[in-house]
């Protein structure tokens, strides 16, 4: 005997709240996400990783602001296969990323200065799960990766788009 409710769910914890007010599905961790992974992009990818490489191929070539803005990609399941091996499943994600004019991506050569504008994205992102086994880890590893060189157009705007 206790207090008559059978099977009741307790309510979900604050951090979680969000994702269950959202469409449900992938698009909304994508979009609960995207605040970070942008961060990551920009910073990591762009600032830290390209900046450099472009500076030393160009000399004082850098960007001016990088922001990839506040519309995530736009993700869609696919796909889910049993992979060649043994404990391998791969789940094929359709990407697709335009940010439309919330983009703010500029670089600058001393004087001269261009944005990129009209940025889309599209290819397909697969996650291979590896070695999945009924005991802990249940997935001890992850292979991502395209499947194909993914589709990418930019136009530049200022400066660069009389080049």
């Amino acid at each position: 005997g206790g207090s008559g409710q059978t099977g009741a769910v307790p309510p979900a914890p604050p951090l979680l709240a969000g994702l269950q007010d959202s469409s449900g599905s992938l698009q909304g961790v994508v979009d609960a996400l995207w605040p970070a992974i942008r961060g990551a992009i920009e910073q990591d990818l762009l600032r830290n990783g390209l900046e450099p490489k472009l500076s030393a191929k160009v000399p004082g070539l850098r960007f001016g602001s990088v922001s990839l803005g506040n519309r995530p990609p736009q993700m869609m399941l696919s796909r889910i296969s049993m992979g060649p091996h043994d404990g391998c499943l791969n789940l094929a994600f359709d990407i697709g990323f335009r940010p439309g004019s919330s983009i703010n991506i500029s670089v600058g050569l001393g004087p001269l200065r261009g944005t990129l504008c009209e940025l889309t994205f599209f290819g397909r992102l697969c996650v291979c799960a590896v070695g999945v086994t009924p005991r802990m880890p249940v997935v001890p590893g992850l292979k991502i990766f395209f499947s194909s060189l993914p589709e990418l157009t930019f136009s530049f705007g200022g400066v660069a788009a009389a080049l």
